[in-house]
């Protein structure tokens, strides 16, 4: 018999090598980077409601940086439930997937206010999507000097500010993170569920369950896919949107009235037009100078995604271009999906955030992280916070409210 003695000692060595593996110091240091980051943003955001808009309250101020554009349509989803009145042409909140409401109305429940509870779940999802992210590109071979490269970039990425306001953007980049490094441990039922829970956020999402079919696929063959535990792994993989949908014939009779209503969003451009729009990149100059024109408006957002859109574009062709791994497909199809929506709506379509849970899991390529230590990081680090510093300035000025 084992002495109780060392029975003990090999309890507590188990625990302790448990916790370590729970949690480590670079996990640590990224809490603490995103934590100053945080004290930052809120800083500004204090700083730009206060000075610059002094007619609001802190609480007013708040408000209007949380529930902004189309976290109202959330925030209503929330608390009226889905509405459509079966007129395709007429805006409604059926083209919002639920998950992100459905997390955020679960604390709501619990007596926190809609504004808190949105701002709480975007702030944890940022938090775990960047642990997750520090272990996966470790796991992919990165040195640590590559992983706080990338983590850093991730904060300094102008969508990162969506992480203190009411959209589903940071549980996205969760599921996208959460995904990939489920699947490259080997848990593929565990991946595919990650990437159901993307396909009830965006539409975007579905790049995920696309890129594991292609990587099970290259590695385990077609049988892999068409086999019985292969044909519920994929069911799983668009559970989201399967759910919505079966959701969506129940109670207002069409499976497709999400699909139907982005009509009222982007127009009734025919397939034909937008695949024509998005061959020729057509959003890009339009989005700079025509948007502008035609909506009498100085919204600089649209001149800033519309490189975005280029530069997602260039670099899901210059991943394809060499050795593809299951991160090259995740881009493709992100930059396929973001691309159509915005060749749909004739200008560049919230690329800045819808391609912000794509380009923060690049460094898992050898190619982009050979890139990262040829390049100083001064350049992309000062330009984008340039750029988040102008986001802080158009969420407080409500350049993106309703």
């Amino acid at each position: 018999m084992v002495p109780v003695r060392e029975r003990n000692l090999r309890t507590a060595t188990s625990a302790w090598t448990w916790l370590r593996r729970l949690w480590t110091p670079l996990d640590a240091w990224i809490l603490a980077v995103l934590a100053a980051w945080l004290v930052l943003v809120l800083v500004g955001l204090f700083v730009a409601l206060h000075v610059l808009e002094p007619r609001l309250s802190i609480h007013d101020g708040f408000r209007t940086v949380v529930v902004n554009s189309d976290a109202g349509w959330l925030r209503e989803i929330n608390v009226l439930g889905y509405q459509w009145s079966g007129n395709a042409n007429v805006s409604s909140d059926v083209a919002f997937l639920p998950l992100y409401p459905l997390v955020v109305g679960a604390l709501h429940a619990f007596g926190l206010g809609w504004n808190g509870a949105s701002f709480l779940v975007s702030v944890l999802c940022q938090a775990a999507t960047l642990v997750l992210l520090g272990r996966l590109l470790t796991e992919s071979g990165a040195t640590r000097r590559q992983v706080r490269w990338a983590i850093g970039f991730a904060l300094f990425y102008p969508a990162a500010l969506f992480a203190v306001t009411g959209f589903g953007t940071t549980m996205l980049g969760l599921c996208v993170v959460g995904a990939l490094l489920a699947y490259r441990r080997g848990h593929r039922n565990v991946a595919f569920a990650c990437a159901g829970a993307a396909t009830g956020l965006y539409y975007t999402g579905l790049a995920v369950p696309v890129a594991l079919i292609v990587a099970e696929i290259r590695t385990r063959g077609a049988r892999s896919i068409l086999s019985l535990p292969g044909v519920g792994r994929v069911l799983l993989g668009f559970a989201g949107l399967i759910g919505f949908m079966s959701y969506l014939a129940g109670r207002f009779g069409d499976p497709l009235a999400s699909i139907a209503d982005q009509r009222a969003w982007t127009g009734n451009t025919s397939i034909w037009s937008v695949l024509w729009h998005a061959v020729t990149l057509s959003p890009v100059p339009n989005g700079v100078l025509g948007y502008i024109a035609q909506r009498q408006e100085a919204n600089l957002s649209h001149a800033l995604d519309a490189p975005f859109l280029l530069l997602v574009v260039v670099v899901a062709l210059w991943m394809l271009s060499g050795r593809h791994g299951i991160e090259t497909w995740l881009l493709a199809g992100g930059a396929a999906l973001v691309l159509y929506n915005s060749a749909k709506a004739g200008y560049p379509f919230s690329v800045i955030r819808l391609a912000y849970p794509f380009f923060i899991v690049l460094p898992m390529h050898p190619r982009v992280r050979g890139l990262m230590d040829r390049v100083t990081w001064t350049i992309p680090y000062l330009g984008c916070l340039a750029i988040s510093c102008y986001w802080i300035t158009v969420l407080a000025q409500r350049l993106f409210t309703d």
